[in-house]
Order: C-alpha cells, then structure tokens, then sequence
C-alpha cells in the first residue's frame, strides 16, 4: 500500500504540531545484522532464539552446575559479529578498539550507517548543527581492568580505558568521532532508555538545538550465546519463547540490539528532499512515581498518562490509531498491568487495534527495546503490513482481549484501510519512566518528472572502503541491489550523485561505469571495474587521432564541452580558412574535409583535446601531472597556465597555417618496431627521426622516395615498418621552411609561469617555463615521448587520455603495465567518455564533490571492515568465526636502519597505539590514533626507564615520530647525566 499524498497544507500542519520526520534507520538485532533482516524475522512471525545443548555449554565455559539444573533453558538470543569493529573507519588504534565496549563499538558503527542511509556523510556534519543521544547497558567488559590499572598507579590507562567502558561516555564519543556540535546526551531509563533518547531528540528538535538528531541505543550482555537458569517466578521465560499476551506467557529472555534513527523536523526533511520513512506526531515521557507496588513494579496510572499525553500532543484520538507496539514483556504482572492501561486509554475503540511486540522475535533488549520497537513499528508503517508476534499468539484469558478490540496478529496482514496509518509505540522501564511515542506514515511529496537524456547517459558508481575486503563485501551488496531494484536511468543518477556527495570516501576504492543497472551488475561480475594510483596523469594525444563523428556526442551533450568550442571558435579569422569546429562537430562541414590540411587539422585536434579536458576538469577532475605528444603539447601548455586560451588557439592555427604555406613536397611518416638505439645506426642520412615512443616504437620522416627504400631494407632486415596518413612530415627538416614564419608569430604571444606540473616531450625534464624558442625547436626537433616514460616509471600513476583514440594509454601501460593503471577511450564511445575519467579520478582521489543535495532513496550502505578486537581481560569471551589473522604479516615494519634507541621507541608508540601500526619518521602520532593518555604513558616510560624527564608539554608539541625522536634527543643533550643510558 502506498502513502496518500500529503498536501502542503497538512505538511504545514505536522510543521506547527512540531513533528519530527524520522529520515535514517540502522540497526543490529539479535539473529540480525540490520534493519533487512529484522523485517523480514518479524514478517515471518519467527524468533531468533537459538538452541544450546547443555553439554555444549558446559564445554563453552557453563558451570555444570547450571546445565545440569532442572530449571536450565537452553535458549539465547545472541547478536553476531560483537567482537567486530572497523577501527580505521573512526581513526582508532588497535588498543583504544580493543579496550573499548563492544557496545560503544557498535553504537559508532551504528550512527555511521544510520547517517549514510538518511543520505548525509557522516564526516561532514558540523554545519549541519548534528547532535546525539543514546543510551546502554550496564558495561561488564573492562570494569575489572580499570581498578587493575588503578592498583598499579597507571592513573593515565586507567582513565583511557575508563572514558571507553563508561555509559557516561557513549553520546560524546559518537559526537567527537562524527564532530556533532549540537546536544550530546547519554540518557538511562533502564529498559525504556532508547525510547525516552528518541522522545527526547525530538524536543532538541522541537526547541532548535539542533537541526538533526541522532537517537539510539546500545545493548549488548554477555555471555550471549549460552542459555540460563530459571527462578520461578521471576521475568525470565519457561520455555525461551517470549509470547506477550498469551495464554503461555511466562517472561522474557535477554535480546541485543544496537540501533540509531536520524531526526529532523519535517518541514525542513521535506524542503531538504530527505527520504523519509515516517513521521513523530507526539511523545511523551513519565515516571510513576509511587503509584505501583514497588521500585521495580510497573504501574497503570504512570502508563495511562503518558499514553494520553503523547496522543495530546499528536493532536489525535485514541480511535485514529491502528496498532500500538507494547512494552510487552510476556510476564503475568507486566502483561496484566499494561493492557489495563491500553484500556484506560484506547479501551473506548471500536475499531480494531493490533498490539504487537518485538520482544517475542528478539527478546528483550533491555535499554535498546525501545528503538527496536521503535524500527519495526516504522518498517510496519512504511510498508503497509501488520507483522505477526512469534510464538504463541492465543489470547491469556485473564486479560479478556477476547471482548475488547484488541488483536494478538497470528499473521501477517495488510495494514487496515484509513485516511492515515498511525501507530504508537511503549516503553517502560525499572524505576518507572514510561515513554509513549506516536508515528504515522511518511507525506508523500508530488511526483516529479525529471528530463531523461536523448542519448543514454553513463553513471559512475564510486565506492570505497577502510580494507580490500570492505570494499569487495559492498560490491556484492551492490550487486544484490541492482538486481532486485532494478533502477531506471534518473534513478541511477540520482543514486551514483548520493554515493558521491553523500558518502565518505576511504582509502581503498573502486568504481563501476555502465548506462543501465544491467551494465553495472554486468561490469561488476565480469571484473571491469576501475581501480586508482598515487598520482593522475592528464595526457594529450598528437596528430591522427581522429575519427569521423568526433565530438559530435560531446557538442551535443555537455554544456562544457560545447561553451569551450565555441569560446575556441570565436578566436578564428575568415581569412584563415579554417572552418568553425562547432561546424565540424555539429556536420555542417565535412570531417575528412577539415582534417586534410595542417591548420584544420591542428586547430580541430587542439579544440578537441581542450574541450574534453575542460570538461573533465569542470566534473571535479583534478590532475597532478601533464604530458602531451607533440601537438598535444599545445592543451598542456593552457592548462598549466603558459598560454591563455585565446593565445593558444592562434599560436596553433599560425602553426598550421605556416606548415601548409611553407612545407611541400612528397614526404611522409613512418612507425618502426625499433628502438632509438637499435633504429639510428640503420637510419639513412636523408630520413630523420621524428619521435621517439618507447624503447620498441619510433617514428621516422622524410621524403617518399627515401621512406619506400628504407622500408624495404626494414622488411629485408625482418623489421616491422607501417606508413602513416598524415599532411607533413613533422618533426623533422622538412618543417625548416615554416619556423621562420612560426617564430614571429611566437614572439607576439605572451607565455606566462607554469603553474602545474608539466613534463616537456621534448627533453623528458619538469618545464618551469617556455617561450618561442621552444615552440619553434618543438616544431622541428624529435618528439622524446620515451623520456616522458621514463619519468613516469617511477612513479606509481593513472593516465586520462584526451585526443580521441587511446595512442599514449596504450604506449603507458605497456611500458608500465606493473605499476599504473590506464584508461582508454575507443572511439564511438563518448556518451562514456566523462563517466570512465571520473571513476578514474575517484580512485585517484583526484574527484572534487559538488556536494549538491539531491533526492534520497534506501541504497546500500557501506561496508565496514570486520576485524576481531577481544581484550584477553574481557570478562566474557565470545567465538571468533573469521578467517585466523597472521600475527606476523600485520607487524609494523622496522627499517634496517634502526639504531637500538629508535627501535626502543617505535616499541613504545606501539604498545600504545598497536602493534599492528607502522611507523616511520613522519608518522603522525595523532593520526595513528594517538591522545594526550596515551603521551602521558609514553612520556611516563620514559621516565621510569630512562631515567630522563620528557614533560608532557614538550610531547603534545611534537606531532610526528621524527620531532618527537629530535626532542627527546635534545633534552638528553639538556641533561647529559642521562645520556649515558640513553646510548
């Protein structure tokens, strides 16, 4: 069923009631890893509960005393995967990760993913006005190791490890790690914590503290994976089923969830284009005071009330609700006093009421019950269904909802036709807070109809991630989502525009370039996806590179390419001769035509090369090299700043035009299959050799009779020779008669300081400037495109070819085919053209974002790394199911070069930020994960082992290894007692 459109009116009617639009979910449950699989666990009226023979616990650590007792329930609701984390993702070292909650852990982890899925990155958030509030368990991890380290007056450690494993702690370590500025809150209600964090994150909303609002919870317990003994009479369950409401209701048993939802008011989701999955009309919060029986006894009045208030500040009746999500904890005095309380509030219904409750499918989490509720209740709304509770669903008797309107769903059922779904949401905790959340579906915006391409347009699927690992695992997410959701061209744009502006983009990264969702599904299967270097080459092609049609897909598609040909065309003169290139590209004038003397030539190759590059760059592309093959040159020369455009466009056309007023005769070009080396002992006097490509190609010219003998001596000699269609003879004497000419035309041009990295093809060297002498020794001197080559070997590159055919990509990865990576353009293939540079430069990290908002829908979040962090003092140990980890390959590497001292101290720095870490003379302290904890520990080693005083002050100062190694050699020199045992 889909959401009935919503008005502007009644958006502005939920604006004055102050509700709060609820645009990102993620969560972790018990039996499952997210949201996905919780919805499809509660739709299958299924528990997660899992069987644990007795003698299977008692091998897993279980006093047998416990298995053997005959009130042992052999049930769990264990979550996967607790011992998990991706440190690198929030800049964390191995011990901080490891001495850290698991719950805190996760609670992270579930804040990035709750982000990405509304559609933001998660570290750009600081002029969002972002805050957080959360909630967790009590901790059982690192208590002990705490009061350890206290006892051994390691107060530093003992506090590092405290800030880690304290509640107190949770919200401020999630705003630090995603530098939220608003309210950073941890709240704890016992049971109904998550619920109360959601409540009160709309009235951070509500009151303009924030402008977006985390709220969630963390519960994880330990053991997880075991089962328990049962007291008779208390909460926990007979059976390891929890079935509220029912006729064999006998208690709960521990559930885990770690979930978060992201909050903004709804006026401004709809005005931001937020996806948004439903709508907070009201919530309240209450304690019970003293109206119950105890402490620790839930009460019908304190319920009543904040059931009533929440519906008064929704500004709805008790009958405009359909289902209501209970507390439900399956106990004889729970489920009794909390249907008396529905009672009092929505008893007055005639309409059915479903009542439903997590905790039959998960358990009970505890303080992370409320926000499962909650995200189910919100999954329910959104697609329309009513799920069945797990277990047994027929009704206690003692609690006569057989005469009330009150249904127990034994199955899964569309949600009741209304005007609006609606549903609320309970919680309750020990010590009586109450929370009552009400939610109704999403508004539904007025359709837009977006301009789809006239010729197919390519999409570029940009991901990344902390690991190699990560980033295959979204691979595979990405192609299960393709297949199942199938998306249309604009839905792809819009998709591939989310992943580039809305995500964080790690180290490790990979793109995938198609025009159909079957394209990229296709490309991702058969292994074409492309994968980046250290350093982006922007490379122009010389002569020849043409091919009928050129251009034309480019004029007509993008804005760029099409203002920059014209701005080109604007520069010519009628006197010329030399046709407009729009002209060429649009076919008003014939291609061969244009390309069959040297100034149309020149001038259609340089617009060509110019356009696209610019084009590139007005995508975001940024390069940090140029190069560019005899003509190509000319491109280079404009975008390192030499020449202006329009003084590059007359300097090639005069170049052109002198070629063909000066340069005649029966001459040509020919490739030979020969080094330089090899080839210039065999090179006849009267033939030059114009460019040198590598040490396998070169290019010779000179006249036809002399090309004809000296390619016959090739052929005899068993060499490959190809002759060339080209106009002229370049780069050799048979230019002579146009440089006179060429040069006064050089010397009326301006050429200004190079301002980006440009290697010559002339000398192979880094060009700091250039002037007439070298655009006219360029016209006539060989082309050294090997020099180039050579400089480029050492070095780790990818290379973006402009000039329509893949010449110099080719050349580039056969030379360094072990240590870059090339894109190549074939021709006919434009509409790619920008898709393929830009994935290039993503993996490159060479890819500027817009950072333009655009319309947001649930797509794949990412991946995160999987490594194992279990400290040896944890209290509980859980079973590692991942591949073993090699000890010795992940050892921070040690330079041979190492004197005993700065082994000593890499050997320090390790045992505070990792041992995994490695560490070098410009390694960032702070960067590896280090604080100003950790640098008292060090600082206080120092001390105790070398008897040197290193003040804290001196350390914070000093960032990198190599200052902090010339610091505390300095202050050995300024207490040379100690030098003696530093040596």
């Amino acid at each position: 069923m889909e959401p009935t459109n919503m008005t502007h009116s009644e958006i502005e009617t939920l604006s004055e009631l102050g509700a709060i639009a609820v645009i990102g979910m993620s969560g972790e449950f018990s039996g499952c890893r997210n949201i996905d699989e919780l919805w499809s666990l509660v739709q299958s009226g299924q528990s997660a509960g899992r069987y644990t023979a007795p003698q299977t616990a008692t091998e897993m650590g279980m006093a047998s005393s416990k298995t053997q007792d005959e009130h042992y329930v052999p049930w769990s609701m264990p979550m996967e995967d607790v011992d998990q984390f991706d440190a690198r993702a929030f800049e964390m070292n191995d011990v901080q990760a490891e001495t850290m909650d698991p719950q805190c852990r996760r609670f992270l982890q579930a804040c990035w993913l709750g982000i990405e899925q509304a559609g933001y990155n998660p570290m750009k958030l600081r002029a969002l006005n972002a805050g957080i509030i959360a909630c967790s368990n009590p901790n059982g991890y690192l208590g002990e190791t705490v009061a350890t380290h206290l006892e051994a007056n390691h107060h530093a450690k003992a506090l590092q490890v405290l800030t880690g494993n304290s509640n107190d702690f949770l919200a401020t370590w999630a705003a630090y790690k995603l530098n939220l500025t608003g309210p950073a809150l941890t709240v704890q209600t016992a049971c109904s914590s998550s619920l109360v964090a959601i409540a009160n994150a709309c009235l951070q909303l509500q009151t303009y503290q924030a402008d977006m609002m985390i709220a969630g919870g963390a519960a994880l317990s330990f053991p997880q994976d075991l089962g328990y003994v049962r007291q008779p009479g208390s909460i926990l369950s007979h059976n390891g089923q929890c079935s509220p409401f029912s006729l064999d209701a006998s208690g709960t048993l521990n559930g885990h969830t770690v979930a978060t939802v992201v909050l903004k008011r709804v006026e401004d989701a709809v005005a931001d284009g937020d996806h948004i999955w439903a709508v907070i009309r009201g919530a309240g919060i209450n304690n019970d005071g003293r109206a119950k029986m105890d402490f620790m006894a839930p009460g019908v009045e304190g319920q009543s009330a904040v059931m009533q208030k929440a519906l008064q500040l929704a500004a709805l009746s008790a009958d405009q609700i359909q289902y209501i999500e209970t507390h439900g904890t399956g106990t004889q005095l729970g489920d009794e006093i909390e249907i008396r309380a529905l009672s009092d509030v929505y008893g007055g219904n005639r309409a059915t009421q479903y009542l439903g409750a997590v905790k039959s499918n998960i358990g009970h989490a505890n303080a992370g019950a409320g926000i499962a509720g909650f995200i189910k209740t919100v999954l329910s709304l959104y697609h329309g269904k009513i799920v069945p509770n797990a277990g047994n669903t027929t009704p206690n008797p003692a609690l006569k909802l057989d005469t009330s309107h009150f249904v127990l769903p034994s199955e899964l059922v569309d949600w009741p036709a209304c005007d609006c779904r609606r549903a609320a949401v309970s919680s309750l905790g020990f010590g009586g807070t109450n929370a009552h959340v009400i939610v109704e579906q999403a508004p539904t915006r007025d359709h837009v109809v977006r301009s789809i391409p006239t010729s197919p347009a390519t999409c570029v699927l940009t991901l990344s991630g902390t690991s190699e690992a990560s980033l295959q695992r979204q691979l595979r997410d990405w192609q299960a989502w393709l297949k199942k959701q199938a998306p249309t061209g604009p839905e792809l744009h819009t998709v591939a525009q989310a992943l580039q502006n809305h995500r964080h983009h790690f180290e490790h990264r990979l793109a995938v370039v198609g025009d159909t969702w079957q394209a990229l599904e296709q490309a991702i299967s058969d292994g074409a996806i492309k994968r980046g270097a250290k350093r982006l080459v922007l490379a122009f092609t010389g002569q020849g590179a043409q091919w009928p049609e050129m251009g034309r897909t480019l004029y007509q598609q993008d804005p760029t390419f099409r203002a920059v040909t014209e701005q080109c065309d604007a520069v010519l003169e009628s006197e010329w001769g030399i046709a407009p290139a729009s002209a060429v590209w649009q076919g008003g004038a014939a291609f061969d035509l244009a390309f069959s003397h040297a100034g149309g030539a020149h001038y259609y190759q340089f617009c060509y090369q110019l356009a696209v590059a610019k084009s590139m760059m007005a995508q975001g592309i940024e390069f940090d090299t140029l190069i560019g093959h005899s003509l190509g040159e000319f491109s280079a020369a404009v975008l390192s700043g030499a020449l202006t455009q329009e003084h590059a466009v007359w300097l090639v056309c005069q170049r052109g035009l002198a070629i063909d007023a000066h340069c005649h005769g029966d001459v040509g070009m020919m490739a030979v299959s020969l080094g330089r080396e090899a080839l210039l002992p065999l090179l006849p006097a009267e033939i030059d050799l114009a460019v040198v490509n590598s040490d396998q190609q070169c290019v010779v010219a000179g006249s036809e009779m002399a090309l004809q003998a000296f390619e016959a001596e090739l052929t005899a000699r068993r060499h490959q020779a190809k002759r060339l269609k080209t106009t002229h003879a370049f780069h050799s004497r048979q230019m002579d008669a146009a440089k006179q000419t060429f040069r006064l035309a050089c010397e009326r041009v301006e050429f200004r300081p190079i301002q980006r990295e440009w290697i010559s093809a002339l000398t192979g060297q880094t060009l700091t400037h250039v002037d007439a002498d070298y655009w006219v020794n360029h016209l006539t001197e060989t082309v050294r495109f090997d020099l180039v080559l050579e400089q480029l070997r050492a070095q780790d590159v990818a290379l973006i070819e402009c000039g329509g055919r893949s010449v110099l990509s080719a050349l580039v990865q056969a030379v360094l085919s072990q240590r870059s990576v090339t894109t190549a353009f074939s021709p006919h293939e434009e509409n790619a053209l920008l898709a393929q540079a830009k994935a290039l430069a993503f993996c490159c990290d060479r890819l500027n974002f817009d950072g333009q908002r655009a319309p947001q829908a649930p797509i794949p979040v990412s991946g995160l790394d999987t490594p194992r962090y279990w400290s040896d003092h944890a209290s509980h140990r859980v079973v590692w199911c991942g591949d073993p980890v090699d000890k010795a390959a992940s050892a921070a590497r040690v330079d041979e070069d190492d004197d005993e001292l700065t082994l000593w101290l890499k050997a320090l720095w390790q045992a505070e930020l990792g041992h995994g870490v490695s560490i070098y003379q410009d390694s960032d302290f702070y960067e590896l994960g280090g604080n100003s904890l950790a640098a008292i520990q060090i600082c206080d080693q120092i001390e105790k082992q070398l008897g040197l005083s290193f003040p804290i002050s001196r350390f914070l100062n000093q960032r990198t290894f190599g200052q902090f190694m010339r610091t505390l050699l300095a202050l050995a020199e300024e207490q040379p007692e100690e030098m003696e045992s530093i040596q």
